[in-house]
């Protein structure tokens, strides 16, 4: 989690909001990590959300998208470091386009070295592509008009990808 918190922090743009959602103890685990997001002026509020311990990790998103105010979502796993130009990429496709209703960025992994590896470029839009095989990943931005009411009960371990389809089934014609 330090790790993300650190990779927001460092963010080329500020963004509005950070909810943190997780178990009490594992919140105040991360709370110096937090304390260098706050001081570091990435995000215009941040608060964080106590969930039950064995809440599924769909429940903690419900949680943590319920007690935002943001007009689009991005949710980002525990251990996943964000590219310093995200925010600025997510914002440009809603600045762009407000009619958007998920968008998607390409993924890379970090080894040990520091080294990125494993790159995932990700095609267009492709709703056939979709349904078999879950492309889109993480990280996604989803408009708050589109985020499905049931996304608590999002499929566990599947998570980003049963959002990704619930999304785009309701999703106004053109809005992908």
């Amino acid at each position: 989690m330090a790790a993300t918190l650190a990779s927001l922090a460092a963010q080329a743009r500020r963004f509005d909001e950070l909810v943190l959602a997780g178990p009490a103890g594992r919140l105040a685990a991360t709370e110096a990590a937090l304390a260098s997001v706050r001081a570091s002026g990435c995000a215009a509020r941040i608060a964080t959300v106590p969930v039950a311990a064995g809440t599924t990790a769909a429940a903690a998103v419900a949680a943590a998208v319920e007690a935002s105010a943001a007009a689009a979502i991005t949710v980002l796993p525990p251990g996943w470091i964000a590219d310093p130009g995200l925010v600025g990429a997510f914002a440009a496709e809603v600045e762009k386009d407000g009619t958007f209703a998920i968008a998607y960025a390409d993924e890379d992994e970090t080894g040990p070295d520091g080294r990125r590896r494993h790159p995932r470029l990700k095609p267009s839009w492709s709703p056939a592509l979709l349904e078999s095989h879950a492309y889109m990943g993480v990280p996604l931005l989803v408009a708050r008009s589109c985020w499905p009411a049931e996304a608590a009960g999002l499929r566990a371990g599947a998570e980003a990808y049963d959002l990704a389809f619930r999304v785009t089934e309701a999703a106004p014609s053109g809005a992908i």
